[in-house]
């Protein structure tokens, strides 16, 4: 790389990390030439038959809401600001009411950090904005600020949905811009050129878009020439967890596009063909691990859907030559409303329901449910009290598999803090945590929590044979073939494909699972199964604890609740239970099931993995993974934020 390239590239990645009072990053721009390049042998992605830009980084809190100011400040009809901007846990922009109409003000400190909560059509009037020269309109209305047709506008906006409705013809969605476009959605193929191509060099592709076939390194920056902000057994940096655009300064892509690794994803122009609402997006993310860091991968998702994991950046023509005005943006030291506490009843991820009515069919529908033993599963999430005192029965002299995690204590979500005691630790659950649902759970912590349940709860203080670990014949679950906690292979031939055939407590199969959610025997009809675990099939709303009997903790048009907690104690929602009693089967985090994931075809979301089932959806996304259609794949080493659990056992046990 040149040194003046390297000089502006350090210059801009160190007003990122300076005052957020003071520091500003005009959108800046990378030229990505060598026109009609080949593609990349292994995706077939990366061909681009013409020169463009690409913005550097991704577009900031401080530049969308400068963009609000400009065409939101009378009205908001095209919902370009969204309220979980303000009250999200890495959103960071706050609405004030005004006497004409709104102002939009930066959350301190949030200014440099890339803008999320943002749909693809909202990025998509984004562009609009730009190519039509940035006005100062104070509206959305016409084609002067951010809509567009056919000729006008660097997309037609006309089919754009209401947010929260679906188009009555998702295929007039544009399916990309008009060939006028001055500024734009990068595509699939722009974006992978920019950050994985190597010019110069006859179609060289790295894997990673830091100009390396090798893992980055998960550090905090500026990092060296190989580093990202993703998740691997902890944040990279602490709350938020995300890093001001360009922070890594050593490690951008051969054309010098920055954070194309990691930080968040970012939405991309396509669409799926054969469902329009869907677009992709690509580059991992903070709260993600490396598996979506590579070039050959590439998510997607509702293109009105907003998520804390994606923002976006832009593109332009070679011809056009303006940049974003810096101008002045108004910072607030105000901080997102903390809500009330709920209900302090001590719950139990310990109290069982029983399942009964066996030998049952399956749905009809989705074909899951079908068990044919009589069972009991936990009538709650666990909560941080019931893993905490976990770890104090068997990790208080050491903890060699791994069972708490760093992020458990100062992470997003984490409820459990752990303090070294002369040589050993004891653990306890946050002030405000104890029955809200224990996160940063990997699958093969959940079995060796059923392990310990199985054995009586011991006290040793170790992790060992007849406390945590079993073989073919002891235990609930064979730990021999267990990865260490730093192996992230899967060689699921070591694994057990479900619990021990004595197994006393056990992480529910999907069945097992599916069922105590959905399944109803007093339903008449051919179809005994509700859509959603609170018996109902419409999509049940997100009012705040204790809600109504259709309530569950998910992103609907806001989160549920805000921060610093975003997950409701377990059985908040006291009205909303399904058919067998259980609570919170719906939202707050995804739940591990025992029972490996069979993609439904090979194109199926990580079907080349092998992955446990995770069901139930979380507070941090939408309805749809509330769904008894929704089956996610989770790598059984990884732990999210958002990744819980609950235990079933045999009836009648103490």
């Amino acid at each position: 790389m040149n040194a003046p390239r390297l000089t502006l590239l350090m210059s801009i990645a160190l007003a990122s990390l300076a005052s957020a009072q003071s520091a500003w990053i005009p959108l800046t721009w990378v030229e990505i030439g060598e026109p009609g390049n080949a593609p990349d042998t292994q995706t077939g992605w990366g061909a681009v038959d013409r020169s463009f830009y690409l913005g550097r980084t991704e577009v900031t809190n401080a530049q969308y809401a400068q963009f609000l100011n400009a065409v939101a400040r009378h009205s908001d009809p095209a919902h370009l600001w969204h309220p979980n901007l303000a009250e999200g846990p890495i959103g960071g922009i706050v609405r004030r009411e005004t006497a004409a109409g709104f102002s939009y003000e930066v959350r301190a400190g949030f200014d440099n950090l890339p803008v999320v909560h943002v749909s693809w059509f909202a990025a998509a009037r984004f562009c609009n904005w730009l190519h039509h020269g940035q006005p100062d309109a104070g509206t959305t209305d016409g084609f002067r600020a951010t809509e567009g047709d056919a000729t006008k506008g660097a997309y037609d906006t006309r089919a754009f949905p209401p947010t929260g409705s679906w188009p009555e013809d998702a295929g007039r969605l544009p399916a990309t811009r008009n060939p006028s476009a001055r500024y734009w959605i990068p595509s699939l193929d722009e974006w992978i050129k920019a950050g994985f191509y190597q010019p110069g060099v006859g179609g060289r592709y790295w894997r990673y878009a830091t100009r390396s076939d090798d893992v980055p390194r998960a550090e905090p920056p500026p990092g060296g020439n190989n580093s990202a902000n993703y998740y691997t057994r902890g944040w990279a940096v602490g709350y938020p967890h995300v890093t001001p655009v360009g922070a890594y300064f050593h490690s951008a892509s051969p054309f010098g596009t920055l954070d194309q690794a990691g930080n968040v994803m970012e939405w991309l122009e396509d669409r799926l063909a054969a469902e329009p609402m869907k677009r992709r997006f690509a580059g991992g993310a903070a709260a993600r691990f490396a598996t979506m860091l590579p070039r050959e991968y590439a998510d997607w998702e509702d293109a009105d859907h907003r998520l804390m994991v994606v923002g976006f950046r832009v593109a332009r023509a070679e011809s056009v030559r303006d940049t974003l005005r810096p101008i002045s943006v108004i910072v607030t030291s105000s901080k997102p409303e903390v809500p009330e506490e709920a209900d302090e009843i001590v719950r139990s991820g310990l109290e069982f329901v029983v399942v009964g009515n066996p030998g049952n069919p399956a749905d009809p529908v989705f074909g899951r449910g079908a068990v044919d033993e009589v069972f009991e599963i936990g009538k709650y999430e666990l909560t941080n009290r019931d893993y905490a005192l976990f770890l104090n029965a068997v990790a208080r002299s050491s903890d060699p598999f791994a069972l708490y995690e760093r992020s458990m204590g100062d992470g997003f979500l984490g409820g459990i803090e752990r303090v070294v005691e002369g040589s050993g630790y004891t653990y306890r659950a946050r002030e405000g945590w104890s029955n809200r649902p224990v996160t940063y759970l990997n699958w093969y912590r959940l079995a060796r929590y059923a392990n310990w349940l199985h054995y009586g709860r011991p006290t040793t203080g170790a992790s060992d044979l007849g406390t945590t670990e079993g073989d073919a014949e002891r235990g609930a679950y064979d730990t021999r073939g267990f990865p260490t906690p730093d192996d992230d292979r899967v060689l699921r031939q070591n694994l057990p494909v479900r619990r021990n055939p004595g197994a006393l407590y056990w992480i529910p199969s999907e069945d097992e699972w599916y069922k105590a959610a959905h399944h109803d025997p007093s339903r008449l009809g051919s179809r005994p199964y509700w859509d959603y675990p609170v018996r109902t099939d419409a999509a049940p709303n997100n009012l705040r604890p204790p809600g109504d009997s259709k309530s569950v903790n998910y992103v609907a048009d806001r989160f549920c609740v805000g921060m610093p907690f975003v997950v409701t104690p377990v059985g908040a929602f006291s009205q909303a239970a399904s058919a067998y009693g259980t609570y919170d089967q719906g939202g707050n985090v995804w739940e591990w099931t025992e029972s490996w994931r069979v993609p439904p075809s090979p194109t199926a979301w990580r079907a080349n993995e092998d992955t446990r089932v995770l069901r139930g959806g979380s507070a941090t996304y939408s309805f749809i993974g509330v769904n008894a259609a929704n089956a996610d794949p989770g790598h059984p080493n990884h732990a999210l934020a958002v990744y819980g659990g609950r235990i079933a056992r045999r009836p009648a046990q103490p």
